[in-house]
């Protein structure tokens, strides 16, 4: 009976489990290190891309406030931006310029508008383009909080050349309750 039940065996020999790999060194591992190389964030703009600006604060000459909209800038302790206000059926309208769509044709583009719903009040906003020869962007729409967010979309343009500067048009509340966006930049990359 002893034999049978292993009682002469030693504690090696009586582990059946599986064997455990063999120690390797400690890795040097800081949680607050970001690594190299590392994922940008869902949502967000990678800093590392090639960047167009295509809208600052600091410039709002080139944003149109048709009836209905309003568009003033802002500053806060998050930065300056452009607080926008349209109903369901009028838009704040960006000038994308033209030497930006020379340098954007032909290629898929990653387009990135940093925006937060006003204090307490978050809404849905759509995005609609017009690149003329290059044609558009469709119609995307987005849930924006008080948080500030990047919101992405890609856009493939054709190899031809801009007869002219496009838009980008912006509806800040498609409930038409007259909610506010604050725009702090549009900016634009060739996707990777």
């Amino acid at each position: 009976w002893g034999m049978s039940t292993g009682l002469f065996k030693s504690p090696a020999e009586r582990d059946t489990s599986v064997p455990n790999p063999p120690q390797i060194a400690e890795e040097d591992f800081d949680p607050d290190e970001e690594p190299i190389g590392a994922p940008a964030l869902p949502g967000a703009a990678d800093p590392q891309r090639a960047w167009v600006s295509i809208f600052s604060p600091d410039d709002a000459s080139t944003v149109a406030a048709p009836g209905g909209t309003e568009a003033k800038a802002m500053s806060d302790d998050t930065g300056t931006f452009l607080r926008i206000r349209s109903t369901s059926d009028a838009a704040v309208v960006f000038d994308v310029g033209q030497g930006v769509l020379e340098q954007l044709a032909g290629k898929r583009v990653v387009f990135a508008i940093a925006a937060r719903a006003e204090e307490g009040k978050e809404t849905q906003i759509s995005i609609s383009c017009n690149f003329g020869e290059l044609g558009g962007c469709g119609r995307k729409r987005y849930a924006v909080g008080y948080a500030r967010g990047d919101f992405l979309f890609e856009v493939e343009f054709p190899a031809k050349t801009p007869g002219a500067a496009g838009t980008v048009a912006i509806v800040s509340d498609l409930a038409g309750e007259g909610k506010a966006v604050d725009i702090y930049e549009i900016k634009a990359s060739p996707a990777e």
